[in-house]
C-alpha cells in the first residue's frame, strides 16, 4: 500500500474509532442487523461473518479479533465500522442497482469500474472457474446469470452481485456488480468503491491460491 494512501485510511479508521464511540452501539449493532452481547460491566461484543471469516468487535474500546487470530486489513476495519455507524435499519428491498444508480455514482463511475471492475477482469477474467470456487469460498450464492454470477454478503445488509462474462478472440471478457438499492442506507458511495475493490482482491488472491493447492489459510 502506498505510504499517502495508508496515512489517509488511518486517518479515516481513526476518525471512525472516534465516532462510533459517541453514538449508541446498542441501536446501531440493532440497525446493522447484529446482536450486541454484554460480556462485563459497561463492555459488549458482536460478531457476524465477513467473507467466511468470524469476526468480533468489542465495545467500548472497539477492539476487533478473529477466531483464525490473524489481522483484520486496515480497509476492512474501516468498512465494518462505516457500516456501524451508517447503518437507518432499512431491509433488503430487492431492487438490484447499479453503482450509476447510487446518488453521485454517475460521475464517480470511471472510478468505480477502474478500481473495481476493470482490476478483476484484467486479472482473472479468463479464469472463471477458479473465480467461481473462490466465490462460493468466500460464502458466494450461485445466480444463473452470465457465465459466472453469485451474491455475496460482506455485511448482514448488503448483498453484492458480481456477474461475469468470458470473453472469446472477437469479444473481451466482462462483468458487472449489482446492489440492492438500500445500499446507499448502509455505506456511502466511497465505500461501496472500496468494497469492490476488497471483494475483486479477495477474489483474486483465494483464486491464486487454489490454483496452487493452498486455500488453508485464511487472507485478509
Amino acid at each position: 500500500m502506498q505510504l499517502s494512501k495508508q496515512k489517509s485510511y488511518r486517518k479515516s479508521y481513526d476518525l471512525a474509532v472516534q465516532e462510533i464511540k459517541k453514538i449508541p452501539i446498542d441501536l446501531q449493532a440493532e440497525k446493522s442487523g447484529l446482536t450486541l452481547y454484554a460480556y462485563d460491566k459497561g463492555k459488549s461484543y458482536t460478531q457476524f461473518s465477513h467473507f467466511e471469516r468470524n469476526i468480533k468487535i468489542y465495545f467500548p474500546d472497539v477492539r476487533f479479533e478473529t477466531d483464525d487470530g490473524l489481522p483484520i486489513s486496515l480497509i476492512s476495519r474501516i468498512l465494518i465500522l462505516h457500516y456501524l455507524i451508517k447503518a437507518t435499519g432499512k431491509p433488503i428491498v430487492g431492487q438490484l442497482i447499479d453503482f450509476r444508480q447510487i446518488p453521485g455514482g454517475l460521475s464517480y463511475y470511471p472510478v468505480f469500474e477502474r478500481r473495481a471492475k476493470l482490476f478483476l477482469i484484467s486479472n482473472m477474467g479468463n479464469d472463471l472457474d477458479i473465480l467461481k470456487q473462490a466465490a462460493l469460498l468466500m460464502g458466494g450464492i450461485p445466480r444463473e446469470q452470465g457465465d459466472l454470477s453469485c451474491t455475496l454478503f460482506p455485511f448482514p445488509r448488503v448483498p453484492v452481485t458480481l456477474t461475469l462474462w468470458q470473453g472469446d478472440e472477437d469479444f473481451p471478457s466482462s462483468g458487472k456488480f449489482l446492489f440492492d438499492a438500500s445500499i446507499t442506507e448502509y455505506l456511502s458511495s466511497e465505500d461501496i468503491v472500496e468494497l469492490c475493490k476488497l471483494i475483486s482482491v479477495k477474489l483474486i488472491s483465494y483464486a491464486k491460491r487454489i490454483k496452487k493447492g493452498d486455500i488453508r489459510k485464511e487472507i485478509n
